[in-house]
């Protein structure tokens, strides 16, 4: 019979386990450091429906249970055996959870940690004879799991979250003091406002957080399972590069003006905008075939073929198109057309020095003035190897350029090649590089 009532049981688990809530661990980032938040905000664009979270705790992380729509901040427990005549759940908080041995078990008990897959992570057994009464558990990584302790007594599982903590899945024990008074009831806290929330997989959610009146960039993704939210809070003065819901510094920008497109007189100017973090771009050589553009140092570096009929930088809206020739001509898909005087355009295609690109944290620190083109050192031939195997076309958006007195504030929203999202700003100065054509 007891071997009947431990298979129903963990059929159970295993059911449970088949059908998990959808749990998002949220985690926002603000100058630097890891910041608790005021509220979040999930908007379905799939149905347009949406919820928020308010009057949120102090702490660094924040579980929102969309399924249950709460926010599990010592996440509840789910018990499969009377645990007052065995267990007593002391902690249970992102990243750790005590348990109470409330009886002295007979038996040796197997502790194991489950991911929401059905998957085991960790599993000890715990001697009998070392139980001296509290089992605690860390947890170090964000997510949602169910720990498991096994023995002839039954099985007993809870629910608990994970934390960005150092080191492994590991257990300790100690001793309980005796003291009825560290048990506390821990549940699940929340505050929802009204709400029409409602989602499937598959579905396309928005999140924003907010704390003291700001909130953060929105990052949206589509339903499938549990996972991690990284949010960020952009400032005024910040200049960055966001790719896939990450945030990447930019501290340089350059314009090169590449003059006019030579095939009769057509009046197209190409200009190219360098944006970087810790990368400058230099020209090296004055004789039409021998100046080039090289890259030099260490970060991240985003490049725009820009044109129109003016021989300055204008400020204006630039509009991505596949291919623009000298005559004007101009290719975007499937249509063709002559560039106006007014359209301001940016290149997928038609390339100057560098193509449509970005490249995220490359190493391009060479000293140009001094390699040997003709037998250059095989860590240039690496570096800058790598450097191209890491661009990523750009195939489709706009640039926005301003400009008061010498100062240029661009910003941009485009795809790239792989159809992820390309956001960010700069604002500051433009060094400026002549590179006749």
């Amino acid at each position: 019979m007891k071997n009947l009532a431990i298979l129903f049981l963990l059929i159970n688990v295993t059911c449970l386990l088949q059908g998990q809530d959808i749990n998002y661990t949220v985690k926002c980032e603000k100058g630097g450091a890891i910041t608790n938040l005021d509220s979040i905000f999930f908007e379905n664009l799939s149905n347009d429906t949406h919820i928020i979270f308010g009057t949120l705790p102090n702490q660094r992380s924040y579980v929102v249970n969309l399924t249950s729509q709460k926010v599990e901040i010592n996440t509840g427990l789910m018990n499969f055996i009377d645990e007052d005549q065995f267990y007593k759940v002391v902690k249970n908080v992102p990243g750790e959870i005590s348990i109470r041995c409330k009886n002295k078990i007979s038996d040796d008990i197997n502790l194991s940690i489950i991911d929401l897959s059905g998957k085991k992570l960790f599993s000890q057994k715990i001697s009998s004879n070392a139980i001296a009464n509290t089992i605690n558990v860390n947890i170090p990584y964000a997510g949602i799991y169910i720990l498991k302790l096994h023995s002839t007594a039954g099985v007993a599982s809870y629910k608990v979250a994970g934390a960005e903590n150092p080191g492994t899945f590991s257990y300790a024990l100690s001793e309980n003091n005796g003291s009825e008074t560290a048990f506390s009831q821990l549940k699940s806290v929340s505050e929802k406002n009204e709400s029409n929330f409602s989602f499937q997989k598959g579905d396309s959610l928005r999140v924003t957080a907010y704390l003291n009146g700001n909130s953060t960039y929105q990052v949206v993704f589509k339903v499938n399972e549990s996972d991690t939210l990284n949010l960020f809070f952009v400032s005024d003065d910040e200049n960055y590069l966001i790719v896939e819901n990450k945030k990447y510094p930019l501290n340089l920008g350059h314009h090169v003006w590449f003059s006019e497109l030579d095939c009769g007189n057509f009046d197209i100017y190409a200009h190219g905008l360098y944006l970087t973090s810790d990368i400058t771009i230099d020209k090296f050589g004055n004789d039409q075939s021998g100046k080039s553009l090289y890259p030099s140092g260490k970060g991240n570096i985003l490049v725009f073929n820009m044109f129109n009929k003016d021989s300055t930088f204008v400020p204006g809206k630039y509009i991505f198109v596949d291919e623009i020739n000298c005559s004007g001509k101009v290719t975007d898909g499937a249509n063709t057309y002559t560039m106006g005087a007014s359209d301001k355009l940016v290149s997928a295609k038609t390339e100057m020095n560098d193509p449509t690109i970005y490249a995220l944290n490359v190493d391009l620190t060479i000293d140009w003035v001094n390699v040997d083109f003709n037998n250059p050192s095989s860590d240039v031939i690496t570096k800058f190897t790598n450097y191209k195997n890491a661009n990523v076309g750009i195939k489709k958006g706009n640039v926005l350029v301003e400009k008061n007195n010498e100062t240029y504030t661009i910003t941009f929203d485009c795809l790239d090649n792989k159809g992820l999202r390309i956001t960010g700003k700069y604002k500051g100065s433009l060094k400026f590089i002549e590179f006749g054509i």
